[in-house]
């Protein structure tokens, strides 16, 4: 099949009839019918003419089939199940209930019910996906679920639309055979590798999380989430009221039928091609961006849904492995922000037959090249030269910062880790390194071990030979004294064939070097457990602690279950995190008791800066994400004020890097104002520096300090407004400038019984946080006083003011009028 073969492949290694027209320039005659072409008649035909078997997505449709999609005038009716699918019309209400809330205004409730839905998405996919893999290889007579029986597609195998969500398996299918009869697989090649298509299954949830990112109104896209159990992968996927008479760009049958029907649509692909720095190339007889078979549909409901986002970024090929890639190229992608540094834009469908008609062929393939060399060659030691700084590996051995992260946002994929630490001298991060390594090879041949016992097994499902496999490799770690081969020679093999030659050094290949010496064993086991949703007792898990370096033995009843793990779109986390942040920061004064309501806000921030830093993890160029965990540290170290947490730090750093790029990013970032971002930085610079200890260099404290002074001028400078809420921050660097705020205020006819009711409550609040029974300290007693300043300004402006409000009337919750 063209789209599903790297170029070599269709030269000379499948016979003929597996060769798609396309492959070679096709006639002029064919040309013009395909061209002339709008009906699956003619599909029909050629696929009868030729042997040509389809991939990826669905077959070619059959008369049947073709009949049903023209009969069907209302393509929003819940769609006929399989014998037993679970189908209701959850999914067309699901879906446009989450459409709705998308094309909505920012607003505290939406945000609310967005997440509601996207958790009650992932609930659903993880509560069913765990019984459709524990079932996966029993007969489906005897599965609780039953296939959907009429759905499309041969890739994936069986499929199930169960309440509004459409489950099929990340699986490898044969896409042809060698001259020797031998399969070809789309990810293994010569063998099966679930593996490989599991990484496209990852890759697809990257590519719809960054499509999502670009922002195009007018675009529309599912839900998505991907579980994995017992060694299987489930993808998980909103249904949308889409089908094959819907596709209006794209290629639905691995090129056969190649669709740019939608002026507006190519439009669309164009912008995002501009956003993500991808090239426009030739697809059959189609001007694309994008791989080929991306697919836009225009749905009934009006809207044009993109699906199938596995091949969005273009792969990595080097000089040195341009002629040995073979299927790498459909699962090895270059990294999201690697393409956007990139000088020239990139062709998705690089390497591939997808590509092959286009006349600039051989320049998009050695643009890749390029690209691929200059990963290795300067991005990646460019990054490891920030590791001669002490200071900065002390953090990452620590991981204060995450090495990982920082790793993605300089478009290094984690296949790199050993060329990473090839270039790093520096001993506790190549441990660190050597950490990660390990356990994502461990994890590798924990799903390599349970997927075995799930295809051979032929009975009902049962825990028990899944709970053993993961017993001895949790006591492989536990005792590698008694497992001193695995350590010194198994595992090694298993990172030289993942990571590279290079990623263990000369000493550490000696036969005599144990890999396990280096590295802390509750740690790993602890990471291997939560990657792998494998539940140790806590009991075992102390024991093990005290344990020390002895060797220990895991117990059956120590693992309680195997779990699912499920990985989500990137924007459900970035709505959970706005759900949270904006019930506290849109909290209006209550009865309810100030110390338990600062109880429930650091719970509540907590919770959003968790959600907003696996939201940038995943999108780490975001810089709307980056603005609103920067808000969700600057209001715990509010609440929190410990120079421990660093959270003030935190948000500085990240208001200072957002400020830099603003400028650059408003046109995919609008709902951000600059001016908030100076703001917030002035606040958290201010914050950090005045409750940082002694150690923090004097010079340093004040040249930070006169830093905010000047951001918070030349906020008041552009909107005179911000003085209340700044009197309401209490901050007491604005006591130096009474000047500013005398003249800031001159805009105020009348100060408004708000106004008073803030100033009141600050008092309130100051109170509270400098810790009033530790006001006998002069230090604190100086910072409070300090804190007045403004406030007793403030007071003076209104008791000049004919028309000023009555002081004597505090505020509910601060009972401080005497203090006033």
């Amino acid at each position: 099949v063209r789209g599903a073969m790297s170029e070599e492949e269709t030269s000379y290694n499948l016979p003929k009839q597996y060769h798609c027209t396309f492959i070679n320039k096709p006639s002029p005659d064919f040309v013009t019918k395909l061209q002339k072409s709008t009906s699956f008649e003619f599909v029909t035909k050629l696929k009868k003419s030729t042997s040509i078997e389809t991939m990826y997505s669905t077959p070619l449709p059959t008369k049947s089939r073709v009949q049903q999609l023209k009969k069907s005038a209302d393509l929003t009716s819940s769609p006929v199940s399989g014998a037993g699918g679970l189908v209701t019309d959850d999914w067309y209400h699901t879906n446009e209930r989450f459409q709705q809330l998308l094309e909505s205004p920012d607003s505290p409730d939406k945000f609310e019910q967005l997440a509601k839905l996207a958790t009650d998405f992932v609930h659903l996919a993880k509560t069913y996906g765990r019984i459709l893999i524990s079932e996966q290889h029993m007969p489906k007579e005897e599965k609780t679920i039953k296939p959907n029986t009429d759905f499309p597609g041969a890739a994936g195998g069986d499929k199930f639309i169960i309440r509004g969500i459409l489950f099929k398996y990340a699986m490898d299918v044969i896409i042809g055979h060698n001259d020797a009869g031998n399969p070809v697989w789309m990810y293994g090649g010569e063998i099966c590798s679930i593996e490989n298509a599991m990484k496209a299954a990852s890759r697809e949830l990257l590519g719809l999380s960054w499509f999502f990112n670009c922002r195009s109104e007018k675009l529309h896209f599912p839900l998505m989430s991907l579980i994995d159990y017992k060694g299987f992968r489930l993808i998980a996927i909103s249904y949308l009221p889409i089908s094959e008479a819907t596709l209006v760009y794209g290629s639905d049958n691995g090129g056969l039928v190649v669709h740019d029907d939608e002026p507006e649509v190519h439009k669309l692909m164009k912008q995002i091609g501009v956003k993500l720095n991808l090239k426009e190339h030739q697809v059959a007889n189609c001007r694309l961006i994008g791989p080929g078979d991306i697919e836009v549909h225009k749905a009934a409901d009006n809207r044009y849904y993109v699906v199938d986002f596995a091949r969005l970024f273009p792969p990595e090929v080097s000089a040195a492995n341009k002629l040995s890639h073979t299927r790498s190229i459909f699962y090895q992608l270059l990294r999201p922000e690697l393409l956007q540094k990139n000088p020239v834009p990139l062709s998705s469908d690089a390497f591939s037959g997808w590509q092959a008609y286009d006349e600039n062929c051989e320049q998009l393939n050695q643009d890749i090249i390029d690209a691929t060399e200059r990963l290795y060659n300067q991005v990646i030691p460019e990054f490891c030269k920030r590791f001669e700084n002490p200071a900065y590996c002390d953090k990452c051995a620590d991981d204060r910062i995450s090495l990982l992260t920082t790793m993605h946002y300089e478009g290094i994929n984690l296949r790199h880790l050993g060329l990473v630490r090839r270039y790093i001298s520096n001993v506790p991060v190549r441990t660190r390194l050597l950490f990660e390594m390990v356990t994502r090879v461990l994890k590798m041949q924990l799903r390599t071990q349970l997927r075995t016992i799930g295809l051979s097994s032929k009975t009902a499902a049962s825990e028990e030979p899944y709970k053993k496999e993961v017993l001895d490799l949790l006591n492989i770690i536990a005792a590698p004294n008694s497992r001193i081969g695995f350590w010194t020679v198994g595992v090694k093999k298993m990172i030289t064939k993942k990571y590279g030659d290079t990623s263990l050094s000369a000493d550490e290949k000696k036969s005599d070097f144990s890999i396990i010496s280096v590295l802390n064993k509750l740690a790993l086991i602890k990471r291997l457990a939560k990657q792998s949703g494998v539940k140790v007792t806590a009991k075992a898990l102390r024991s093990l602690k005290n344990w020390g370096e002895q060797d220990f033995e895991f117990l059956s009843y120590d693992i309680e279950e195997l779990n699912p793990t499920v990985k989500y779109n990137s924007f459900i986390d970035f709505a959970c995190g706005m759900s949270a942040l904006l019930q506290v920061t849109n909290f209006v004064p209550s009865s309810i008791q100030l110390q338990c309501r600062k109880q429930n806000e650091i719970r509540l921030l907590r919770f959003a800066k968790e959600k907003f830093e696996l939201a940038s993890n995943e999108l780490t160029h975001n810089i709307e994400i980056r603005y609103y965990l920067g808000r969700t540290y600057l209001e715990l170290a509010k609440r929190i004020l410990d120079p421990n947490t660093n959270y003030a730090f935190k948000s500085a750093m990240i208001f200072e890097n957002a400020l830099k790029k603003t400028p650059s990013l408003l046109n995919t970032t609008t709902n951000i104002d600059p001016l908030e971002i100076q703001l917030n930085l002035a606040k958290a610079l201010f914050i950090h520096y005045s409750n940082t200890d002694s150690r923090v260099d004097s010079r340093l404290r004040q040249q930070k300090m006169d830093v905010a002074k000047q951001h918070f001028l030349k906020v008041l400078e552009q909107d005179k407004s911000q003085a209340e809420t700044l009197i309401t921050e209490g901050c007491s660097l604005l006591a130096e400038t009474k000047e500013s705020i005398e003249a800031s205020l001159r805009g105020h006819e009348v100060l408004s019984q708000k106004l008073v009711t803030y100033v009141v409550c600050t008092i309130g609040a100051i109170l509270d946080a400098s810790n009033v029974p530790r006001l006998h300290d002069s230090v604190a007693r100086q910072k409070l006083e300090k804190s007045f300043r403004p406030i007793s300004l403030c007071l003076e402006k209104m008791k000049a003011n004919k028309n000023r409000p009555s002081l004597l009337k505090p505020a509910p919750i601060y009972k401080t009028r005497s203090f006033i």
